[in-house]
């Protein structure tokens, strides 16, 4: 039986469907398109087609894979990406990148926010406080590292003032003894004439205790006794600081002192033979001289023999 003309032409034109084939000459390819949309995760519909690979590549076929691998990655890095603080070679050679990483490490805003403990020096009149904040601020610290690096700097001042005090202390207590050796029986006076002079010093220029006791943290105790001592005599105060005029013991005789030995030498003076023809007689009588000066503190011309010499 022949076949009516009008229903040769998709046969002859090869569009009817194969047996066993699919639509559009997919059979040739053994494809499946229903098979194949099945294949694709409904969840990445609408994500890029570059990270919808990526995801696939990493069998994240679906969200819950793709929000455990995240949490992994995570847990990896040890915080989340807005705690991590990438630092990028010279990040603290311009002052606008320094400060961005400084304000995420903790440094305040400003320089007064921190709280830090006075920090005295010198004499205690002045506070450094103050720079030290401005200093903490330049160098990024924490509240908390400045507070801690002024509190161990303030006990570091504190704890070298109380050494070189107690130093001080000791060494003055040292030149006391020597210069009591060094005076012997006129330490007292001598001290006195200082005192005095001193006290007129101080009232007469208008300087106080502390000012003056710089005076011994400069000289030593016992230079600062040995001047004020001679003030004191030039001053016309205590008589025992005339001393030897000539031979630099200025502080060692009191006028009884003075006295004692002046007339031990006129008793050895009459004991020489020859009289004032001996070779010591002068010698001997100025001697007796410089002492009497001692004792009375009034001027004696030189080469005068006191009266009753």
């Amino acid at each position: 039986m022949t076949m009516p003309a009008g229903n040769a032409g998709p046969a002859a034109g090869g569009n009817a469907p194969a047996s066993g084939g699919t639509p559009g000459g997919a059979a040739a390819n053994g494809a499946d398109p229903a098979a194949a949309a099945a294949a694709v995760p409904a969840w990445y519909e609408g994500v890029a087609p570059d990270l919808a690979a990526w995801a696939k590549e990493q069998n994240l076929d679906k969200p819950e894979a793709a929000l455990i691998a995240h949490r992994g990655i995570v847990k990896l890095k040890g915080a989340p990406a807005n705690e991590l603080l990438h630092l990028k070679p010279g990040w603290d050679e311009k002052p606008e990148t320094a400060a961005e990483v400084y304000g995420r490490l903790g440094r305040p805003q400003t320089a007064d926010a921190y709280q830090i403990p006075a920090i005295p020096i010198g004499d205690g009149d002045v506070d450094l406080a103050p720079k030290f904040k401005t200093w903490a601020h330049e160098a990024g610290l924490t509240p908390k590292q400045a507070t801690a690096l002024a509190t161990h700097y303030q006990g570091e001042l504190t704890a070298f003032a109380a050494a070189r005090k107690e130093a001080f202390e000791t060494k003055r207590a040292q030149d006391v003894d020597a210069l009591r050796s060094e005076w012997g029986g006129a330490y007292d006076e001598n001290v006195r004439a200082g005192s005095t002079a001193r006290a007129k010093l101080a009232g007469v220029i208008g300087l106080d205790d502390a000012k003056l006791d710089k005076l011994e943290e400069v000289f030593g105790h016992i230079d600062t006794m040995k001047l004020f001592a001679v003030l004191g005599r030039t001053m016309g105060e205590h008589k025992a600081v005339v001393g030897d005029q000539g031979t630099g013991d200025q502080f060692g005789m009191t006028p009884a002192a003075a006295e004692k030995k002046a007339q031990q030498l006129m008793n050895e003076r009459a004991k020489l033979e020859g009289g004032n023809m001996h070779p010591r007689y002068r010698e001997i009588s100025a001697e007796i001289t410089r002492l009497f000066h001692i004792g009375t503190g009034e001027p004696v011309a030189k080469g005068i023999i006191p009266p009753g010499a």
